[in-house]
């Protein structure tokens, strides 16, 4: 029985020590995109979990932008996503950027778990968001609706709990924000999505299955 609890309290920790696969993106929806993967050849921040991209991006002359997920932020069995950005065009017909950020390896399931929304921040335009989790694992993938919330004119603040069924592991999030000028504008924000760690129960359950799966694999050694 020993073995069996040292296997499962070495599969929680890898869990949560491991790192979730994140991307951030900024698109202007005209052919101008910025695709950053964590640690790629446009991420300035070394960290693992942690992207952080400055430049232009069509209209949208100065962009700052930053996402964090596992392990800077959060783990895999207790997954946060948070993006921020600050956004600012200088032309005088606007224009409109998507800033995303998405993040897969998230484990579960999880039936009935809650979830946590905040979405707050400044804009002389409006600022649109939208959260989604997926249970085919896929980067940017839409198949459950979470949260969305649109702030306009001026400061704005915005929070939402609710409960979703994740029916496959590994899982994906993705946050997506659209920001909309109509002139020369600026805009910033701060979003993050969590979904808090189950009860101890749930966890043990889970390890019990993957250390079930893992010795399914294991061939059994006559003595």
């Amino acid at each position: 029985m020993s073995y069996r609890i040292a296997a499962i309290a070495t599969l929680l920790f890898l869990s949560a020590a491991a790192r979730a696969d994140i991307i951030l993106m900024l698109d202007d929806g005209l052919g101008n995109s910025v695709t950053v993967a964590d640690g790629g050849a446009l991420d300035l921040n070394p960290m693992d979990g942690a992207i952080t991209f400055v430049g232009a991006v069509g209209a949208f002359t100065t962009n700052v932008s930053s996402g964090l997920s596992a392990p800077a932020l959060g783990t895999l069995l207790d997954p946060i996503l948070h993006l921020s950005s600050m956004n600012l065009t200088s032309d005088a017909n606007g224009g409109s950027i998507t800033i995303g950020l998405t993040a897969t390896g998230f484990l579960g399931p999880f039936n009935n778990t809650n979830f946590a929304q905040s979405f707050g921040g400044t804009t002389s335009g409006s600022a649109e968001l939208t959260s989604y989790a997926d249970a085919t694992n896929t980067a940017w993938g839409q198949g459950t609706t979470l949260s969305s919330f649109t702030g306009s004119g001026g400061g704005f603040g915005f929070n939402e709990t609710g409960n979703v069924n994740i029916v496959a592991s590994p899982y994906s999030l993705t946050m997506l924000t659209t920001i909309t000028h109509g002139g020369a504008q600026a805009s910033s924000f701060d979003a993050e999505l969590s979904i808090p760690e189950p009860g101890t129960l749930a966890i043990f359950g889970f390890g019990l299955l993957l250390l079930g799966m893992i010795r399914k694999r294991i061939p059994v050694q006559s003595r």
